[in-house]
């Protein structure tokens, strides 16, 4: 509990500061790319890096994955990477305290809870949170049971799951400058949509590779374009929802005359949370439902293939309920431009009648 409050506390303002770096529409989504891949990067150590270096198959754990020390030794290396580059981002960025944008005493004072439900009058920040939250859902499965599919459904050792999981998250990578260049050509609400799409057919794929376990078992190399297609696709969920974020930010200055990258960005944090517990507690409980036993290094085939079938389809429908919002997305780059056209006009006016 601790640890995840003060990470909170720690990425509501790191992820805020990204939208206060830029107001030009398409850098913005740069911004948010290059911090994504090293966003990725963070997570390519904590899932395939570590599955190398961690859980190396042992005499009492030929299935390194099933061995607990494995997970302590993780932890602790995890714990102290962590400290050492949230370090290195703090003291870097420190010296953009005085440059950036600074809000009133008022402002300051204002009550949290209150100016949350303000920022969810914004439209347009709305449907971008509640679709961050749907996507997110797929996250919050394949955290959750992935590593239970494909150690039960596929009967994968730790060196095929780090091939899988190292293309996935090197696609989400590697795919960053599409993602740039095709929110520039056709904007960031049809880009956002075609990533969605992009797992959807990944997820279908990845359906089918369950109901052809015994295949796959047998070449872990199926499961490629799946984590190829599901890498690209989701690289681009990753970055342009943030992105998309920093200009609703500009919708509500335009609107109430205050910025709140802060309260935005900590309103997507508190989305995001919310779809990770609920999600965990609903797949906590499906693992007592389908009968799966820790104590067992094979389980039922109907365990193995319920766990694939609820990591494929619970992406699916995650992945369809934020198209339905983020359809709703009104901002384009050309009324981004009149936005900050006008934002300019009302501080100059602001300005001279201080003077």
């Amino acid at each position: 509990i601790i640890l995840k409050s003060f990470m909170t506390v720690y990425a509501t303002p790191y992820t805020a500061l990204g939208a206060e770096l830029s107001s030009d529409y398409d850098e913005r989504t740069s911004i948010q790319s290059i911090k994504m891949s090293f966003f990725m990067l963070g997570i390519a150590f904590a899932t395939a890096v570590s599955m190398i270096l961690f859980f190396r198959p042992t005499e009492n754990f030929p299935i390194g994955q099933l061995n607990p020390e494995a997970y302590k030794n993780m932890g602790i290396t995890s714990s102290i990477l962590m400290l050492v580059f949230g370090m290195i981002c703090f003291y870097s960025t420190k010296k953009y305290i005085e440059v950036l944008p600074k809000n009133n005493e008022k402002d300051k004072c204002e009550n949290v809870v209150k100016s949350l439900f303000s920022a969810l009058k914004n439209s347009d920040y709305r449907v971008v949170v509640i679709g961050y939250l749907f996507t997110n859902i797929s996250s919050a499965i394949l955290g959750s049971v992935g590593l239970h599919v494909f150690t039960y459904t596929f009967l994968m050792g730790n060196y095929k799951i780090a091939v899988i999981l190292g293309v996935q998250l090197g696609m989400g990578i590697l795919s960053q400058p599409f993602w740039i260049w095709f929110s520039k050509k056709k904007d960031k609400k049809p880009a956002v949509i075609f990533g969605l799409f992009l797992s959807i057919i990944a997820s279908a794929y990845f359906i089918v590779m369950v109901l052809l376990k015994d295949i796959v078992r047998l070449n872990f190399m199926y499961l490629i374009p799946f984590a190829f297609v599901a890498g690209v696709g989701t690289g681009g969920l990753f970055t342009l929802p943030l992105s998309m974020i920093a200009d609703t930010t500009d919708k509500a200055e335009l609107n109430t005359g205050n910025r709140m990258e802060g309260v935005y960005y900590g309103g997507m944090t508190l989305g995001y949370k919310l779809s990770q517990a609920v999600a965990i507690f609903i797949l906590g409980i499906l693992l007592d439902v389908v009968n799966f036993n820790p104590n067992l290094q094979i389980q039922s085939d109907f365990t193995a293939v319920i766990l694939g079938i609820t990591l494929g389809v619970g992406s699916i429908i995650s992945f369809l309920l934020a198209i339905l919002f983020y359809r709703k997305y009104s901002i384009t780059k050309e009324k981004m431009e009149k936005i900050q056209e006008e934002i300019v006009l009302v501080r100059q006016q602001k300005s001279n009648f201080s003077v």
